[in-house]
């Protein structure tokens, strides 16, 4: 329960809450964890006891609910129709993270549907050696969690004389392997597979701030993709 408040605190850090205008025309949202045929409603079986919705509306928390049983759709009625950034978790036993999944989506009158494939959480975060707890963050830092995509927001303290940064994410998930693409600049991958989760330590210099990685499952013939970029 302590690590649920801490999620809930997160989600309250990088989208500080504010009055939401009201709006008309309530809908039933189905949302559609997974895509059982692409292999990932084994995910949620294996990883997943729990699922966290969060609804954003611009960068605001506009709804935030737990669901202690994983399903692969999850009903939610009377959703006001607008614009939202709909952010999902997976939870496992011990409340930590294990899949993420987010998605712009237009909520219109009457019943929507959301597909979300959920993909790997992540674990923990380190940056120059020094461990960022992604729950409780220092002052100057940000993590924007957008559709598959994070966008890491670092004071200029942690960034050396030669302009670069060196940080490491650890990703809970049933990968093993995993491939890091850099456009440009320097990129050090230091691949650690250990039990059930992948490190990857990645050297990001000036020319190269956006890294694609590309993580595989094997067994569940399943592949997340995320972009990281430094600012």
């Amino acid at each position: 329960m302590k690590k649920i408040l801490l999620l809930s605190f997160l989600f309250m850090v990088l989208f500080s809450c504010s009055e939401i205008a009201d709006m008309q025309d309530r809908g039933q949202v189905r949302i559609i964890m997974d895509q059982p045929a692409q292999g990932s409603s084994r995910f949620l079986a294996d990883n997943g006891s729990k699922v966290v919705i969060a609804f954003l509306v611009d960068s605001d928390v506009y709804l935030f609910e737990e669901y202690d049983e994983v399903s692969t759709t999850i009903d939610m009625n009377g959703i006001i129709a607008g614009d939202y950034v709909v952010l999902a978790l997976l939870l496992d036993e011990n409340d930590d993270m294990v899949g993420m999944a987010s998605k712009d989506v237009s909520i219109e009158p009457g019943i929507n549907y959301i597909d979300l494939t959920l993909g790997p959480g992540i674990w923990d975060l380190k940056l120059n050696n020094k461990t960022i707890d992604l729950t409780d963050m220092p002052s100057g830092y940000g993590l924007i969690v957008m559709e598959d995509s994070l966008v890491l927001d670092i004071p200029d303290s942690e960034i050396n004389k030669d302009r670069e940064v060196e940080f490491t994410v650890t990703f809970k998930t049933n990968a093993k392997t995993i491939t890091v693409d850099a456009a440009s600049g320097s990129l050090n991958l230091d691949l650690q597979d250990v039990d059930d989760y992948i490190e990857a330590t990645l050297e990001a210099s000036e020319g190269a701030r956006s890294f694609v990685l590309e993580m595989t499952d094997p067994v569940n013939s399943k592949t997340f993709t995320y972009t990281i970029s430094v600012e």
